[in-house]
């Protein structure tokens, strides 16, 4: 038998570049298109230092019981 655990720690970087959308309403019944607008979006970033990730994007550590035969 034997028992185990983890827990891990990790630092990230995340960049976001600057974005544009273009946004067009219609309405199909009456054939009439409305405005048109432009959405913009500014660049981020951000800096983590945080535990890791499981593959449910959970920050759980893991303790596990193994039996050997």
């Amino acid at each position: 038998i034997s028992i185990g655990a983890e827990f891990g720690w990790g630092i990230g970087f995340v960049r976001t570049g600057e974005g544009t959308a273009t946004v067009r309403s219609s309405n199909p019944a009456t054939g009439i298109e409305g405005p048109t607008d432009y959405i913009t979006s500014g660049k981020t970033s951000a800096f983590m230092f945080d535990t890791d990730r499981n593959a449910f994007g959970s920050k759980n550590g893991i303790l596990r019981m193994n039996f050997h035969f």
